[in-house]
């Protein structure tokens, strides 16, 4: 039981691991394009705030288009 929880916890560290990678400028506009904003200027200020936070750019990336703009909302208000 020991070995078995010992090898979970190996699996979900080389799993779960930050990745170094970095989205470029022209990702991120590509992807708020590709939700569709149609204001320019809340567009400007996406761009803005996502090439600031590029950690809220990998949690972007990582949902489906679907679902990318309830979470950036959601990730905007909780981050100053």
């Amino acid at each position: 039981m020991l070995l078995q929880k010992k090898n979970e916890t190996s699996y979900f560290m080389n799993t779960c691991a930050i990745s170094t990678f970095q989205y470029s400028k022209s990702d991120i506009w590509e992807m708020l394009v590709e939700v569709n904003i149609q204001d320019e200027d809340l567009l400007d200020n996406y761009y803005d705030f996502l090439c600031g936070h590029p950690n809220a750019v990998k949690q972007l990336f990582g949902l489906p288009l679907e679902r990318r703009m309830r979470k950036f909302v959601k990730i905007m208000t909780t981050n100053p």
